[in-house]
């Protein structure tokens, strides 16, 4: 049993995806073209709110607790976090689909520049990040990569829910964290001027 667990934790590691691009980063012939096979899989998976849960793998509590998540952090942060679930891809790409995906509700909401995607693949083991480019470089790929690390053990545990929480929150901690960051001039500082010494005492006047 020991070696079976260590071959599903591993797969599972193994077959997770990350990208830190955003869909309007990505030049447009990257993309999947209109009625291409990728494509017509995303156009089955269209976002509706904030979570989208086409496997059926989150309860009506956990998914009300990951919509709730979901909304503090766009009240709080500007960011609109949406979650795509899906069964199974039947082997198209996951960044091509996710990238769809993407595209598509964007296309639908220019007016919302700061966004986030969480794509996840149930059967396939297969996990995504897409971020838009206004916020490439405040999520960075090292953060990604946090995210990642936290949530896989959720979701070789088949706690899809606390997965995503954790991400939101992560995300929501790391928004505060730069947020708070005090910006940096353009220009370095200059320096205080040195303290000027007092002139020297007259010498005595000689008769």
């Amino acid at each position: 049993m020991q070696t079976q667990k260590y071959i599903v934790v591993a797969a599972l590691t193994a077959a997770l995806t990350l990208s830190a691009h955003s869909a309007h980063a990505q030049a447009a012939p990257a993309g999947p073209q209109a009625g291409s096979p990728a494509a017509q899989v995303a156009a089955q998976y269209p976002i509706h709110d904030y979570v989208n849960d086409y496997a059926g793998v989150l309860d009506a509590d956990t998914r009300a607790q990951v919509l709730d998540a979901a909304r503090q952090l766009e009240a709080q942060h500007k960011v609109h976090l949406n979650i795509v679930i899906v069964r199974t891809l039947d082997g198209q790409s996951v960044q091509a689909v996710s990238t769809a995906i993407a595209n598509n509700w964007e296309s639908r909401h220019t007016a919302n520049q700061r966004s986030v995607q969480i794509f996840l693949d149930i059967d396939e083991r297969k996990m995504r990040f897409d971020i838009c480019q206004n916020l490439e470089k405040i999520i960075t790929n090292d953060d990604a990569g946090n995210f990642r690390q936290d949530m896989t053990p959720m979701l070789h545990e088949g706690d899809y829910g606390r997965a995503l929480l954790s991400a939101a929150q992560n995300l929501s901690d790391l928004l505060a964290q730069k947020d708070q960051a005090p910006p940096q001039a353009n220009a370095p500082r200059t320096p205080p001027a040195a303290p000027q010494a007092p002139p020297p005492s007259a010498p005595p006047s000689s008769n």
